[in-house]
């Protein structure tokens, strides 16, 4: 959930800190290809706990905490808001949201662990399908930056009866190879220090350069509620891609986020319709129709403001 937020308190990073290590320790393993392994077991299991055991713990916190932190964040502005048509609004977007994860209200948010809100987050997005195609992949290859610690495995998998390529990020930390999640994580100075003097191998400097340019991309259009144009480049690059799991969870996010703003803009359209601003309540069902064209409710709306013509 990408939320304008003010800077965050050392005490929501404690939480953070402790809400990670409440969750249990990840589990690497000693190759790529072992940890590709692992990865597709867990798809085929829908053994979702043990999938976010396999981040690395830098990209769990990355991918995730900023997730699990702005939550939190918005109950805390929700709660000092007065009451009003504002408070309403955002009330909202939250029931739905802690709803989306499996919480019963948002002030659930505030104590769950962070592995465990993953979990949650990664089951509600994982569908069927995806887990079919990961549990009969195989690897193809690995390709590694020059100093060992960051790397992709490529793997095969069998679409609509057609072969096709994903690929996962991975990074090495310690001995252990871990998921780098939806973008390659972030060396550490010791790291560096270990690949100077290293070069690239196999194009995967330009690779990953790539690969973050599109996430940037993407998230840049979809704050500004640019939904089509940052679903379409997302979807154009898992098409170069194959089923990358970074990926997909990105847009599904992206498709998540506009399932929320859709509904506040739908509240507010019927507010309008109701107050007679009939013009008023159609642009805002006209913006939702514009982000999904096949939106039932937004189209049956349009189909009430039109009757009251």
């Amino acid at each position: 959930m990408r939320i304008a937020r003010k800077h965050l308190s050392l005490a929501a990073w404690a939480f953070l800190a402790a809400a990670s290590a409440a969750g249990g320790q990840q589990e690497g393993a000693a190759t790529p290809e072992a940890l590709f392994e692992k990865f597709r077991a867990c798809f085929a299991a829908a053994d979702w706990k043990g999938l976010v055991a396999l981040y690395e713990p830098r990209a769990l916190q990355r991918d995730f905490g900023k997730r699990l932190l702005g939550f939190q964040e918005e109950l805390d502005l929700y709660e000092e808001l007065p009451e009003g048509k504002e408070k309403q609004m955002k009330k909202i977007g939250l029931q739905a949201a802690a709803s989306y994860f499996g919480a019963h209200s948002p002030a659930e948010l505030r104590s769950v662990p962070l592995p465990k809100f993953a979990a949650t987050y990664l089951s509600t997005r994982m569908g069927q399908e995806m887990k079919d195609l990961m549990s009969k992949a195989s690897v193809l290859r690995v390709e590694r930056e020059g100093n060992g610690h960051r790397g992709s495995v490529f793997y095969r998998y069998i679409v609509a009866g057609t072969d096709a390529e994903g690929c996962l990020l991975v990074h090495r930390t310690g001995d252990s190879w871990y998921f780098a999640g939806s973008e390659p994580v972030e060396l550490s100075p010791e790291e560096e220090k270990a690949g100077q003097g290293a070069g690239q191998e196999d194009g995967q400097g330009s690779y990953l350069e790539g690969y973050r340019d599109v996430l940037a991309r993407s998230r840049d259009l979809a704050k500004a509620k640019n939904y089509p144009a940052a679903l379409a480049l997302l979807g154009d690059q898992l098409r170069k891609l194959g089923e990358e799991p970074g990926i997909r969870l990105e847009i599904e996010e992206i498709k998540e986020e506009r399932r929320r703003d859709a509904e506040i803009f739908l509240a507010e359209a019927r507010e309008r319709l109701e107050s007679g601003d009939r013009t008023r309540a159609k642009r805002k069902v006209e913006v939702v129709l514009w982000w999904s064209p096949d939106d039932a409710e937004a189209l049956e709306l349009l189909r009430q403001i039109e009757e009251k013509r």
